[in-house]
């Protein structure tokens, strides 16, 4: 029996709809292929401009720099121009001139080689910056800085952003003004929960709770008000028994 012309026209226009989602799906993305089976895929465009209106940066580099991101420990993406953004907590790179954030979800890992950063954070920051998903047991899905690891505690790091208003007297006006501020939060993990702590020598020492370290920070002159001295002493604990 010879089918009408309405039932194949209503095929064919079925078929367009779900040929234009599934073409609309991947409109404004930047398609990147990596190594083994990395596709940069899931990411969205962004307004550069967005942040015109306050003073300062939410970056963690002065300037986009080259990484490598890892969707899984084999499949990766390198060279990839790209900035962590601490105020949106998430990543963005650029490509043909324009900018992109990645989501969170569909990665593992980031692993930037630079110093590119503020020489106000030289106290914070090394040359080689590791990024991971799923160190925080109360937020997988955020990227956190790993510091040092191993059996008696893993340190890591937040970089936080947030945005402070004040309001300004100018010849009658009032001028409200906005300024992005910076901190790093530190976090020891010790079993299950994650303990926030400062970098200093009082509040480490307190966090980790072992005697042992405060005789080792006194023979080794430790300051711990910088990473190079918490890495120094964190290695130690996970040497010990």
């Amino acid at each position: 029996m010879k089918k009408s012309n309405s039932h194949n026209r209503t095929k064919f226009f079925s078929f367009l709809i779900v040929f234009v989602i599934m073409s609309n799906q991947g409109i404004g993305q930047a398609d990147i292929v990596g190594t083994g089976g990395a596709v940069l895929s899931n990411n969205t465009p962004i307004d550069e401009d967005r942040y015109e209106d306050i003073k300062g940066s939410p970056y963690l580099f002065e300037e986009f720099v080259s990484g490598t991101l890892y969707q899984t420990n084999k499949d990766f993406i390198k060279d990839l121009k790209i900035n962590y953004n601490g105020f949106s907590g998430s990543f963005e790179f650029e490509k043909d001139g324009k900018h992109y954030e990645l989501d969170n979800e569909f990665y593992v890992k980031l692993e930037v080689v630079t110093d590119k950063f503020s020489k106000d954070r030289s106290d914070n920051m090394s040359d080689t910056t590791v990024f991971l998903r799923g160190l925080n047991p109360d937020d997988y899905t955020r990227f956190y800085m790993m510091v040092e690891g191993g059996e008696n505690a893993t340190i890591f790091k937040e970089f936080d952003v947030y945005e402070s208003k004040r309001k300004i007297e100018n010849v009658g006006l009032t001028i409200d003004v906005k300024n992005f501020g910076s901190q790093f939060l530190y976090y020891a993990v010790q079993g299950s929960t994650p303990k926030v702590f400062k970098l200093k020598s009082k509040t480490v020492l307190k966090t980790l709770g072992d005697k042992r370290l405060e005789l080792y920070t006194k023979n080794k002159g430790l300051k711990l008000d910088n990473e190079k001295d918490l890495r120094q002493l964190v290695k130690y604990y996970n040497s010990l028994n």
